[in-house]
């Protein structure tokens, strides 16, 4: 496991996230939807691996502060996984963006910001941490 992969999915991320629309301006479902299906996809992505991969080797780390750091980012992260998991099942079907874009601009915003908040503590807690215990590998 090497940390190259989850900051490239970070990275593809919020490359992602940024093709989103911002601010007050009505969504085009044309553009979203299929940004909004790249994005749900390499979520649930990086979810699996860390759910498989990530999570269990730093949980059976013998240092007490990486099992506590990684069960604390585990914990959160299941907020945020369940949080996506119900805005993109409501969003994704085609037309739901059509039928009510302040809507979707309204849970866009929210998920847009917990998403942010996520990849930055991910980015300067867990992925710092993996370097240094060595689960980069």
């Amino acid at each position: 496991m090497q940390t190259t992969l989850y900051r490239e999915h970070h990275r593809t991320i919020r490359d992602l996230v940024s093709r989103m629309p911002q601010g007050a301006v009505p969504p085009a479902e044309g553009h979203v939807r299929p940004v909004l299906v790249k994005l749900t996809c390499l979520i649930e992505e990086h979810h699996k691996l860390g759910d498989d991969r990530l999570y269990p080797a730093m949980l059976a780390n013998p240092d007490p502060d990486v099992r506590a750091t990684a069960e604390a980012l585990q914990a959160e992260m299941g907020g945020f996984a369940e949080a996506f998991e119900r805005f993109s099942a409501r969003w994704i079907a085609p037309h739901a963006i059509a039928a009510d874009p302040d809507g979707f601009a309204r849970d866009w915003a929210g998920i847009r910001s917990a998403l942010a908040g996520r990849l930055e503590r991910e980015d300067r807690d867990l992925l710092v941490l993996m370097d240094r215990v060595g689960h980069a590998r």
